[in-house]
């Protein structure tokens, strides 16, 4: 039952008594005013704290679901379409470049240097000259994806530059490392490079393989969260 009904019936059976004792009735009837009023005070505090309650309750729901939309928009970039054409073609001309680099260091430290040395078929010389080539295809793959690199730094996220630069390294260390085993003219160096580092460069390639694909997804996720503005 609530209060309000309650109250309703004690006036009721107030009034009933009030008829009943007749002059008393009015110090009665200023009794039953004063308790009333409380009465009536106290209800409508309890109704102004539940309400407070509830709008507090629906504030911090609010609050939370502005929160959830204002993170979800956070990883949306808004640009314009010319801007996003741009931007785009300066990955474009970036993974072009950064997937020849990976192609030519995945041609040297493969299963089939392990056999060149003492190779029946092929005559030494043929074996250095394919080395050779490979050797300088690679480099030369760096220095262009460097170049590129360079030109564009300004234009990428620092992010994409970082990544980008720490791989075009392990590229480059790996070409350095092949060069001392297989192309240098110093045979001593040669074999003190293959003896001391030749594990180490064949993890590396695996290494360089799976940097290659994360940096792959890691571009394919930014370039998915760009939304052009129309207009």
């Amino acid at each position: 039952m609530s209060e309000q009904i309650l109250i309703e019936q004690i006036f009721s059976y107030i009034g009933k008594f009030v008829a009943a004792v007749g002059g008393a009735g009015v110090i009665i009837i200023g009794c039953s005013s004063w308790i009333s009023k409380i009465w009536a005070e106290k209800f409508l505090l309890n109704e102004k704290e539940t309400m407070q309650k509830d709008i507090e309750k629906y504030k911090s729901k609010l609050n939370e679901q502005l929160e959830i939309l204002k993170s979800e928009n956070d990883k949306i970039n808004y640009i314009t379409k010319t801007q996003f054409d741009a931007e785009f073609k300066i990955y474009q001309e970036l993974s072009e470049s950064c997937f020849k680099m990976f192609y030519c260091e995945s041609q040297l430290f493969n299963e089939l240097d392990r056999y060149y040395v003492n190779d029946p078929i092929n005559p030494e010389n043929e074996i250095k000259k394919q080395q050779k080539e490979r050797c300088i295809n690679a480099k030369n793959a760096v220095v262009k994806f460097q170049n590129t690199l360079y030109k564009y730094a300004a234009f990428i996220t620092e992010e994409m530059y970082e990544r980008y630069k720490n791989f075009k390294k392990m590229n480059s260390d790996q070409v350095i490392d092949y060069e001392n085993m297989y192309v240098n003219d110093i045979e001593d160096v040669q074999k003190e490079y293959r003896e001391n580092g030749i594990k180490n460069c064949y993890k590396m390639a695996k290494d360089i393989e799976k940097e290659f694909e994360e940096i792959t997804k890691e571009l394919r996720n930014y370039l998915n969260s760009l939304k052009v503005q129309e207009g």
